[in-house]
C-alpha cells in the first residue's frame, strides 16, 4: 500500500517567496505515520518552475515526488489516482496558501473518485490492510479528538493541531527522485457536478455566539421573558416569537 501526499507551490504571507505550505507538512507527518511507503504528488503549469520547493518538502520525508503537468488540479489528480491502484490513501494540507487557492481540492478529489473524506486529522492511529478500513482521531474543539473509522481508499485534510512536523533533513532532500508523469486520459472530461444557485438572504444570528452569561446578562436587561411553569400553549408561542426575534423562519 502507497500513501500520497498533495503538494502545491506555496507563498509565504511575509516575504512572499516560493515555500512550502505549513498545513502540507502536516500532512506529510501523518502520511508516516501510517508506516507506508509515502510519495509526494504535485500538479505544476510550469516546467521546472517548482523544482526548489519541491526539494523543500522532501526534506520532511519523501523519496519520490511525482510532478503532473494539469490545469486543473483536482481533475488532474483525480485522472492520476484512478490508474494507481496501490494508492489507497491521499493527503492534504487543511489550507491553502497560494494566494488564489480555496482550499477545495481534497474535497473535489473526493467526490470525483466516490472515495470517503475526512478534515481535520490529527492523528493516524491505524490502517487495516486486512479489512480496509483507517482509523483516525480527528480534531475537534477545545482539544477533543474523536476517533473515526473509515473505509480505504480515502482522502484525509491534516489538521494544524497534528504536532510538531517532521525534521528536515538536507541529505533527503538532495537524494529525493522527482519524476514527471503524463496523465493518462483528459481531466477536463471528468464529470463535475454544477453548484446550485440561490438568492441571496440575510444570515440568521447564531444562536451558540452568545456566552451563558452574555444571554443571562440580556435576559436581565429586559431583551426576553421569565415564565413560571406556563401552559404549554403560551410556551411555545413565546418560543415561536423569540425564534423569529433573532431571524429564524419558523
Amino acid at each position: 500500500m502507497t500513501v500520497a501526499v498533495a503538494l502545491s507551490a506555496g507563498v509565504d504571507p511575509v516575504s512572499g517567496r516560493a515555500a512550502p505550505v505549513p498545513s502540507e507538512l502536516h500532512a506529510i507527518g501523518l502520511a508516516r505515520q501510517t508506516g507506508q511507503s509515502v510519495i509526494g504528488v504535485h500538479v505544476t503549469l510550469r516546467t521546472g518552475a517548482d523544482a526548489a520547493i519541491l526539494r523543500d518538502y522532501a526534506a520532511y520525508g519523501l523519496d519520490r515526488i511525482v510532478v503532473l503537468d494539469g490545469a486543473d488540479v483536482s481533475g488532474t489528480l483525480s485522472v492520476w489516482l484512478r490508474a494507481q491502484p496501490d494508492i489507497a490513501m491521499l493527503l492534504t494540507g487543511h489550507k491553502a496558501s497560494g494566494g488564489q487557492d480555496s482550499g477545495l481540492v481534497p474535497f473535489l478529489v473526493a467526490r470525483r473518485l466516490g472515495w470517503a473524506m475526512v478534515s481535520d486529522v490529527a492523528q493516524v492511529v491505524g490502517a487495516g490492510t486486512e479489512n480496509g478500513t483507517l482509523d483516525i482521531l480527528q480534531a475537534r474543539p477545545r482539544g477533543v479528538r474523536r476517533p473515526v473509522s473509515l473505509p480505504m481508499p480515502c482522502v484525509l485534510a491534516a489538521s494544524a493541531r497534528t504536532g510538531p512536523v517532521p525534521d528536515a533533513i538536507y541529505a533527503r532532500a538532495r537524494a529525493a527522485e522527482i519524476v514527471r508523469e503524463q496523465v493518462a486520459g483528459n481531466p477536463a472530461q471528468e464529470p463535475e457536478t454544477a453548484g446550485e444557485e440561490r438568492p441571496w438572504r440575510a444570515r440568521p444570528k447564531l444562536l451558540s455566539g452568545q456566552s451563558g452569561s452574555a444571554a443571562g446578562v440580556a435576559a436581565a436587561g429586559g431583551a426576553g421573558k421569565v415564565l413560571v411553569a406556563p401552559p404549554a400553549a403560551e410556551a411555545a408561542r413565546e418560543i415561536v416569537e423569540y425564534l423569529r426575534s433573532v431571524g429564524l423562519d419558523v
